[in-house]
């Protein structure tokens, strides 16, 4: 998470929605999330994009667009939603970067992520 990607609702009101775009950079093929942070909690994006190896140098930019509450749950127990609410708690953003599949063990890579906003409409 960077601390500079944070957002108050009380001061700015209630998130509508989020969005990520950056161009990345990996060794081996990987799906990006948004995540977040609030109140001690993190939660992330049921959404992903994959950037797929590059090893020319070329990256692969990423967009995700558009998410909404619904779209979070809690990375513990996964029936826990983030409060997008005017009166919420501070929100801080960052993402999530996965590869593998479950059950497969750890695996190594290399990601280097140029570019990156994350972006939030509010009311």
């Amino acid at each position: 998470f960077r601390s500079e990607w944070m957002l108050d609702p009380e001061k700015r009101g209630a998130v509508e929605s989020i969005s990520l775009q950056g161009d990345f950079h990996a060794t081996g093929g990987v799906a990006i999330r948004v995540a977040l942070e609030q109140s001690g909690v993190v939660f992330w994006a049921n959404a992903a994009d994959a950037v797929d190896a590059n090893e020319a140098g070329k990256p692969t930019s990423i967009l995700l667009e558009n998410l909404k509450v619904d779209d979070f749950k809690d990375l513990e127990t996964g029936d826990k939603l983030p409060d997008f609410s005017a009166t919420g708690d501070p929100i801080t953003f960052g993402f999530v970067v996965r590869r593998g599949e479950a059950g497969k063990g750890p695996r190594e890579f290399t990601i280097i992520a140029d570019n990156v906003s994350i972006s939030c409409e509010t009311k």
